[in-house]
């Protein structure tokens, strides 16, 4: 793929929705769409490599380094993306460095169609700072109102689940 050439591949996360499935790369930020059954059958052997769609995401930064894609998850209705961004002090897309913070923001994919426009917040530390690996939602309350889950990687082998309501 030409929008990662120079870069590392480092999948972190996807999601599926309404038949398409986003594969959230680490580095560059890029979220590759590929129509679910037509990679599956690429997968099989059954068909060439299915033609991508790519977009390249400028996420926040903390001290001048900034976030990459850590997790993801699709909203009962299919038309937004939950994802998760961390940042760690590290030159590529692979090794653990120091811990910053992480970020939860929205993707619109209404219509099939990936928006480029993304809202986010940091998650906040308490002790320590956080990276924050996954994300799952447990319940939807109410349009724009969310019970979700955050699994943390503090890199010593430890992790900590943290519950929380995202109000958006």
């Amino acid at each position: 793929l030409t929008v990662l050439q120079d870069s590392e591949l480092n999948i972190e996360a996807t999601a599926i929705s309404n038949k398409q499935i986003y594969l959230f790369n680490r580095k560059k930020n890029v979220v590759i769409t590929f129509e679910y059954e037509a990679l599956i059958r690429f997968i099989k052997g059954e068909t060439p490599f299915p033609e991508p769609q790519t977009m390249e995401f400028s996420l926040p930064k903390i001290n001048g380094i900034e976030a990459g894609f850590s997790g993801a998850t699709v909203l009962k209705g299919g038309d937004k993306i939950i994802f998760t961004a961390s940042v760690e002090n590290t030159d590529n897309a692979y090794d653990d460095g120091e811990i910053l913070g992480s970020f939860v923001g929205l993707i619109d994919i209404g219509k099939n169609k990936i928006s480029n426009a993304v809202t986010f917040c940091q998650i906040p530390n308490n002790d320590a700072n956080l990276k924050v690996e996954s994300v799952t939602v447990t319940e939807e309350i109410s349009n724009g109102n969310t019970k979700v889950v955050f699994i943390t990687d503090d890199d010593k082998g430890n992790s900590i689940l943290i519950k929380s309501m995202l109000s958006y």
